[in-house]
């Protein structure tokens, strides 16, 4: 049935008398609305969503995060990832190697997916550093401030200051 103009009913009209509401402007509910069958809004102004939501200009969750349009998340409370081997895969959509950054079984690593290598990784077992590639820096220095010059390694000299430990054949002169 169509009503123009005022509705008067006099009795109870029931959840079951009505099965649509075909509505412009505002909606009153004494409780949530369902729309559809997966999105639920709740009095307090909550939106429940169950699959995948699209948003114009960005989404914020809560008061400390938000996702951009560009795709960027933002947050000043960090970020937890749990599961056996957490990690953040860094995916380059061109033709360069890809990255995770993660912790394998309680070691730090930073790995190659793309090449499955290691390119740096910290050894929770004995704390050893292995890096694959080139390492450039301007020095190194220990916990004691030993220290070697990197400047020189690279022209064949190597400055150590403290006690130089050698575990192959090491050529002196």
């Amino acid at each position: 049935a169509k009503v123009t103009g005022d509705l008067e009913i006099t009795g109870v009209l029931t959840y079951e008398d009505v099965t649509n509401v075909d509505s412009v402007g505002v909606i009153t509910a004494r409780s949530g609305v369902l729309v559809g069958s997966g999105i639920t809004l709740s009095p307090d102004g909550d939106v429940f969503a169950v699959g995948v939501g699209t948003f114009s200009g960005g989404a914020k969750i809560g008061d400390n995060t938000t996702f951009s349009d560009a795709g960027y998340l933002t947050t000043t409370e960090g970020i937890t990832i749990e599961n056996s081997q957490p990690g953040l895969l860094l995916s380059d959509t061109g033709a360069n190697p890809d990255f995770i950054i993660q912790n394998r079984d309680g070691s730090f690593a930073i790995r190659d997916t793309t090449n499955a290598a290691n390119r740096f990784f910290v050894n929770m077992a004995n704390g050893n550093v292995t890096m694959t590639g080139t390492a450039v820096a301007t020095a190194f220095e220990d916990s004691n401030g030993i220290g070697i010059n990197t400047a020189n390694v690279r022209t064949g000299i190597l400055d150590v200051a403290g006690i130089a430990t050698f575990r192959n054949n090491t050529l002196v002169g």
